[in-house]
């Protein structure tokens, strides 16, 4: 993807939802097929976030204690898991 065919649009889909910023390539869909898909992703009142990033986050927070609970034993089973990788220092 070029940057020529990048866009950013700043969107509230409803009057209760926050303003999300929507970065899509313009080569693969249009303004109006990413505006509908988050519109129809950030319909309820509870969840103020397009459905995907709402999931991911639930998930990441149900795991959270059982990622404590097994942490130490797979520390030392597989450390290999849990090396620092890129930039991140864990």
């Amino acid at each position: 993807m070029t940057h020529k065919s990048l866009r950013i649009v700043h969107f509230r889909p409803w009057p209760w939802s926050p303003v999300f910023k929507i970065e899509y390539n313009t080569k693969l869909v249009s303004v109006e097929e990413v505006l509908s898909i988050v519109k129809s992703q950030t319909r309820s009142h509870l969840v103020l976030e397009p459905m995907a990033l709402y999931m991911a986050d639930l998930l990441a927070k149900q795991t959270q204690s059982v990622i404590k609970f097994y942490g130490d034993i797979n520390s030392r089973h597989y450390p290999q898991l849990f090396s620092a990788y890129r930039t991140s220092k864990r």
